[in-house]
């Protein structure tokens, strides 16, 4: 994202910001942000990985090595 000293409206919402991008166009962060989730779950479906967002990802490792054996 490029940020520019002109200020226009976001082509999603109609806030007005001054982030523009060559490919995309003119979005506010919030636009930014709502349509680069949207993209990931799009790409998650597509390669059949399950999309966790942020907030609910588990802290513990994946991997339990409480039961492994030492030497």
């Amino acid at each position: 994202m490029v940020r520019t000293v002109n200020e226009g409206k976001c082509i999603s919402c109609g806030r007005i910001t001054n982030n523009y991008d060559p490919n995309l166009g003119r979005f506010c962060p919030n636009c930014v942000r709502s349509f680069v989730t949207t993209m990931i779950q799009n790409r998650c479906v597509l390669d059949g990985v399950p999309f966790v967002p942020e907030k609910e990802k588990p802290s513990e490792p994946l991997i339990d090595h409480s039961n492994d054996i030492d030497g």
